[in-house]
């Protein structure tokens, strides 16, 4: 993806490697001390963006640069990731940002940032999920993403994910949008009965529930089958009274949730070789965002480590690497789907940390602390950098680099995993210390959400 860089240290690895030697720990030392790509800040208020130059030319032309966080609650995370999308959308053009969060309540929230009577926490309040909505790092990012909409360059903002998101959106505004859409088109479409059953199948089909009260809910999808049938062979009817945009949008909200209920009906009947998955749909998604409504825009999307990776193989040599994401093309994560689908146009950067607390902003439960990094992991050598941050592009190192060798690292949960990082991601953005996201409502005391996502 990017060009192999070289110098002289390098070249000692690769000499130690033609002798069949392993780099001792202080020549990895020293080659992290002399290649990790110091950063100063994750203030979003901070506009010297010199530290953030080695992203620009790590992510070179990519025009879809996606973020992750170890979990949902890691606060510095979202600081850093905050400030890298204002510089991202500043310096480098990047106009669209893609949450992990439901695509009709990220529409929503889309239209509420370009409206002056809403502030941006109203905006973003039961739209993105709590987890970042309510968190006070990602207050700022907000307020940003709000006044960019009186520039000549606003950011968009949409969704990625299956899930329709809060209760209000299942039982209210996601079946009554599809109904308002189709009656419009048509008013005589749907029976009273399929109306009803829009209704139930929104309110309905939740994974969460499905797997802690397995078993089937006969749930009759033929009507939203038939739904995506009628846009597509009602052409002229739909584009007399709808804009080719909104019918998009429909359509694919409709497969998307087409495709979630197999999932969860596959998880309710305790299917064990299911035939996909939240990560695939999400992965979906993200492809027709990239390549449909935002097919001219540089976008960046914000999601968990887990669900950005552009490999799911976890473990083996790079050629099983290879040949599992070649059998698996279509298979979840998001990333690999998005990766397998986009190829260069794609760059992803996993985040992580040696030690601190993660804590969610909708949860009234203590901060759970995070063991400082063990002797050997990657965030114990990133550690060693000078730095309270620090990035490291995986795709300028050289073949047959102990960066491309199995190594254990903590991209998911705080839990160390064994993988060959540079097949998962293109770059870890590192922080020593972790802090906890906080309720921006509370003085930093979390409160529950009365609906947790």
């Amino acid at each position: 993806m990017k060009a192999t860089g070289f110098s002289a240290f390098t070249g000692l690895l690769l000499a130690f490697a033609a002798l069949g030697a392993t780099p001792s720990q202080q020549d990895k030392l020293d080659w992290i001390r002399a290649h990790a790509e110091p950063v100063r800040s994750v203030d979003i208020a901070d506009e010297d963006f010199s530290d953030l130059m080695p992203l620009a030319a790590a992510i070179g032309d990519a025009r879809i640069v996606q973020l992750g966080e170890a979990t949902h609650g890691d606060g510095t995370a979202f600081l850093a990731k905050s400030r890298i999308v204002r510089f991202l959308h500043e310096y480098m053009g990047f106009d669209v940002l893609l949450w992990e969060s439901a695509m009709l309540g990220c529409r929503m929230m889309d239209a509420g940032l370009r409206d002056a009577d809403k502030s941006a926490y109203e905006a973003a309040q039961n739209n993105i999920f709590a987890i970042w909505s309510q968190s006070a790092q990602v207050q700022e990012l907000l307020e940003y993403l709000k006044r960019t909409q009186a520039t000549v360059r606003p950011m968009r903002t949409a969704g990625v994910d299956c899930r329709l998101g809060y209760a209000e959106h299942k039982e209210k505004w996601a079946p009554e949008f599809l109904l308002g859409f189709f009656d419009r088109i048509d008013p005589q479409l749907l029976t009273q009965q399929q109306r009803e059953e829009i209704f139930r199948i929104c309110r309905t089909v939740e994974y969460s529930d499905y797997y802690y009260n397995p078993g089937p809910r006969d749930l009759d999808m033929s009507v939203m089958h038939m739904l995506v049938e009628y846009l597509d062979t009602h052409g002229d009817a739909v584009s007399a009274r709808s804009s080719a945009a909104e019918a998009d949008f429909v359509r694919q909200l409709l497969v998307s949730e087409i495709g979630y209920e197999r999932f969860c009906d596959e998880t309710g009947r305790k299917v064990e070789q299911k035939t996909i998955n939240r990560d695939m749909i999400m992965g979906q998604n993200l492809v027709w965002q990239a390549t449909g409504p935002f097919r001219n825009h540089k976008i960046i999307v914000w999601a968990h480590n887990f669900h950005i990776m552009e490999s799911q193989y976890m473990r083996g040599t790079a050629e099983a690497f290879d040949r599992f994401d070649a059998e698996h093309p279509e298979a979840g994560p998001m990333g690999h789907v998005a990766s397998y689908a986009l190829g260069e146009q794609l760059y992803t950067i996993g985040f992580s940390g040696y030690a601190g607390s993660y804590g969610y902003a909708n949860d009234q439960e203590a901060p759970n602390p995070i063991a400082p990094a063990a002797n050997d992991t990657l965030e114990w050598y990133l550690n060693q950098v000078d730095s309270p941050h620090a990035f490291l592009d995986f795709q300028s190192l050289p073949a047959g680099h102990w960066l491309r060798q199995p190594l254990k690292a903590r991209f998911y949960f705080w839990k160390e995993n064994t993988s060959l990082w540079p097949r998962v991601y293109d770059a870890v953005f590192f922080s020593k210390t972790i802090e906890p996201s906080v309720n921006w409502q509370r003085n930093g005391q979390a409160v529950k959400s009365p609906d947790p996502r």
